[in-house]
């Protein structure tokens, strides 16, 4: 991977519609903390970007870009987590 394609684990904190077919996920990482990324085409009727991102979903995301908001470009689930599972997860949706 190079300097603008980065691959980690993050938890989706919210997503937010952009433009007509794409979302907006706002995620947490260890790493950058807190990062937007543009999930383009998430809102079309084929696509499983929109079933992945969901909050609280620990993901492994690839991402570009050098501007604030980056480009997702892989995203596969590493572990679905109930959003009532605990309190302390609960409470990563209001970050």
């Amino acid at each position: 991977l190079n300097k603008t394609n980065t691959l980690e684990q993050a938890f989706v904190l919210h997503t937010r519609s952009y433009r007509e077919t794409s979302l907006i996920a706002d995620l947490f990482t260890r790493d950058k903390g807190k990062i937007s990324v543009v999930a383009k085409g998430a809102k079309r009727p084929k696509s499983k970007l929109k079933s992945i991102l969901i909050p609280t979903t620990l993901l492994s995301v690839s991402y570009r870009g050098k501007k604030e908001l980056k480009n997702l470009t892989h995203c596969e689930v590493v572990k679905y987590f109930s959003i009532n599972s605990s309190v302390s997860l609960n409470s990563v949706i209001y970050l």
